[in-house]
C-alpha cells in the first residue's frame, strides 16, 4: 500500500510540474507525418506524391465536387497546382487514432497569387498494408483574405 501511495505521489508531482499546453516533439498520431508529407509534396508541386497519400478507393469532397479514387483526386490536386496554389499551413485542431483508424480536423491557408484562401478539413485515415492512407477527405473553403 505504501508503494502505491508513493507511486501516486510521484505521478501527481510529475503531472503538476509539466507546463500546460506543452506537447512532446514527436507524436504517435498518424496525421502528423501525413500532414507534413502532404504539405511538402504539394508545395513541391509533386501531384504523384500527394495522391500516393490516398487509398486507391479514397473519396475527396470539396467545394469543387466529389472525387472518387486516385485518378479523380489527382485531377483535383493538379487543378490547384496549375493555379499556382501554394499551401502556407495545415493547422490541426484535433488528431486521434485507434488501432487501424484515425482522423484529423483543422484549418488550411493556401495562397493563389495574392489571394489567401482559408479552408477547413476533415480527413479519415486507415492503416492499409502497414501504411496510413487517407480514405475520406473533406476540404471546404472558409473564406478569402
Amino acid at each position: 500500500m505504501r508503494n502505491l501511495a508513493a507511486l501516486l505521489l510521484i505521478f501527481s508531482l510529475n503531472t503538476w510540474a509539466q507546463e500546460p499546453g506543452v506537447k512532446p516533439l514527436s507524436s504517435p498520431e498518424p496525421g502528423v507525418q501525413l500532414r507534413h508529407e502532404f504539405l511538402r509534396a504539394y508545395n513541391a508541386k509533386d501531384a504523384v506524391a500527394v495522391v500516393a497519400l490516398y487509398a486507391e478507393d479514397a473519396t475527396l469532397v470539396s467545394d469543387g465536387g466529389t472525387f472518387r479514387g486516385r485518378d479523380e483526386i489527382r485531377k483535383w490536386v493538379k487543378s490547384g497546382l496549375d493555379q499556382g496554389s501554394r499551401l502556407e499551413a495545415i493547422e490541426p485542431t484535433v488528431e486521434k487514432s485507434s488501432g487501424i483508424l484515425a482522423y484529423g480536423t483543422g484549418r488550411t491557408r493556401r495562397v493563389v497569387g495574392s489571394v489567401v484562401h482559408l479552408g477547413q478539413y476533415l480527413i479519415v485515415m486507415e492503416k492499409i498494408g502497414g501504411e496510413w492512407k487517407i480514405v475520406q477527405h473533406f476540404s471546404l473553403n472558409a473564406g478569402e483574405t
